[in-house]
């Protein structure tokens, strides 16, 4: 438990060797959470609440303390408000509530965990309650999961009955919808429930640290293990904290991914060695092995995991675990791209391109579409392994695509053939990515160059260049039809290439009577095109 003002020597002498500034973006970043505002709601109705990966936040009320900045180190464990945190898709809570109707940590009672307003407007077990009712209220796909434990501050009186009393009166003054358990009971239990039983509704967790009300409070309670939490709470008795922290951290993260449970479980990565060490330098290091860890594992469930300072990447990649029980790939397209936009922010590595492409059936890039034409280019360029992209996670769908490239994405499409005999370029010089792909394409045809000995490197291609290279890599075969394009005069170099890439679906145009053959064609509009050529018989 944190302690009061007498601690001061001790916690400046301590700050000396802890700094915030030490906290990592993939785990405690104060950057602004992610739009996961709604994604329960792609989880159909009977999936159990135990099959879900669930972000979860340890003393979750302490974001903007109100303390002084001596205390705030030890007081805080979250950068984020409550409504941040539901916004970002954390689900489930832990509160700290006194005797006295306050929300506390330790010997220090927090203010600040609403957005905006005063601290007399933000400081009782009500006003939690009215911010999750009020997320509830406009997203009713979703549940919040909240653990209430007494916290007795040192001076004042220590009464569970009447923590139970205030509890009891602020649940009954609340017309937020609260889950019952199957029983229909007050205080009764369940070890777990389907999602479809929890949306629009707050249910408390029951476990060995929460609040006992019995029938005290007329709410039913979900029984979650919490046998991780007492292995984390070991920390404080350690002689060498940092380095035995390691062996604490792999029997948690055991009993996180463990193949089965019996309900509900929870996972505690969060806990401090007072005086020593503040919460946010354990989390530096906690939440990013986590994030590593979890990155490298395969495994089916992992139930609520609760962190300090959990920052967007983390909670994205726990998210990222339940997009398997979404129905169609459709139903979480923008979810999906929030996830891989957190992860790609985060140095994420080839393996979470992969997992999501894995989880999606679609590609694992951050700034272009799932679904619609977009998405479905980006991914067959992926799959049929013309491109892993621009860079890391990252397709560049709206980029001008140069000559080079659309040769060298001609040539992996044909299987990367030998190339013969070097090309005659000048700017196309030895050892280059695209050397060995113009020389097969001047080999075979598909390009003689801009003149001048120039092949063009760096040039944008044009969408009349675009198709005719494919023509030409085709055989040049002969159009049947009319040419609707009022743009594409009779006679040109590019006339017959368009006129069947028309014919066959290739392109059609840029509108019913235009096909622009001067503008320059996007990394994903000729991903198009070569996707729709791979499908001519």
């Amino acid at each position: 438990m944190l302690v009061g003002p007498g601690a001061v020597v001790i916690l400046l002498l301590s700050l000396l060797s802890v700094s915030v500034s030490a906290v990592g973006v993939t785990s405690t970043s104060e950057t602004e959470p992610l739009q996961l505002a709604d994604w329960m709601e792609l989880v159909p109705d009977d999936t159990a609440l135990s099959d879900l990966a669930i972000p979860g936040t340890h003393d979750s009320a302490t974001a903007n303390s109100g303390q002084a900045a001596i205390f705030q180190p030890w007081v805080e464990t979250q950068h984020w408000t409550l409504k941040e945190q539901l916004q970002s898709g954390v689900r489930a809570f832990d509160i700290r509530l006194t005797p006295q109707n306050q929300i506390a940590h330790g010997n220090f009672v927090v203010t600040g965990f609403c957005d905006t307003e005063s601290p007399s407007a933000c400081s009782s077990f009500e006003h939690v309650i009215r911010e999750f009712e009020e997320f509830l209220d406009v997203h009713p796909s979703e549940t919040v999961l909240m653990r209430v434990q007494e916290n007795c501050i040192d001076g004042q009186a220590c009464d569970s009955a009447l923590t139970k009393s205030v509890m009891k009166t602020a649940v009954e003054s609340s017309t937020a919808d609260f889950w019952q358990a199957n029983s229909g009971e007050a205080g009764g239990t369940d070890a777990d429930a389907d999602i479809g039983e929890l949306r629009g509704k707050i249910a408390f967790l029951d476990d060995p640290y929460a609040l006992d009300t019995g029938d005290h409070v007329p709410v039913g309670f979900l029984r979650a293990d919490n046998e991780s939490h007492s292995v984390y709470w070991e920390a404080v008795n350690l002689d060498d904290a940092w380095s035995d922290r390691s062996d604490l951290f792999d029997s948690a993260f055991e009993a996180m991914t463990a193949p089965s449970t019996d309900g509900l479980r929870e996972t505690w990565f969060s806990n401090t060695t007072f005086p020593g060490t503040a919460p946010f330098a354990w989390a530096d290091y906690m939440n990013d092995r986590l994030f590593t860890k979890a990155a490298q594992t395969e495994f089916d469930l992992a139930g609520l995991v609760f962190a300090d300072f959990p920052g967007p990447a983390l909670v994205a990649y726990l998210v990222a675990h339940n997009l398997s029980h979404a129905e169609t790939v459709a139903a979480f397209a923008s979810e999906f791209n929030s996830i891989i936009t957190a992860l790609s922010g985060a140095g994420a590595s080839t393996e979470l391109r992969d997992f999501m492409t894995r989880e999606s059936g679609r590609h694992g890039f951050a700034d272009t579409p799932v679904t619609g034409w977009q998405g479905e280019a980006a991914s067959w360029m992926l799959a049929s392994g013309v491109t892993s992209g621009c860079r890391a996670m990252a397709y560049c769908p709206g980029q001008e695509m140069t000559r080079e490239q659309q040769i060298t994405f001609l040539w992996r499409y044909a299987g990367e053939p030998a190339a013969g005999a070097d090309s005659p370029f000048t700017d196309v010089a030895a050892g280059r990515y695209f050397t060995e792909p113009v020389a097969w394409a001047y080999n075979n045809g598909i390009t003689n160059g801009v003149g001048g000995g120039l092949f063009g490197t760096g040039d944008p291609v044009t969408r009349a260049q675009a198709v005719t290279f494919l023509w030409r890599q085709a055989g040049e075969p002969a159009p049947t039809g009319d040419n609707p394009f009022t743009d594409v005069e009779a006679g040109r170099w590019f006339t017959d290439p368009i006129r069947w890439a028309f014919e066959t679906g290739v392109t059609t145009g840029t509108s019913a009577t235009t096909f622009s053959p001067n503008e320059a064609v996007t990394r994903v509009q000729f991903a198009a095109f070569l996707s729709r050529y791979d499908n001519l018989d």
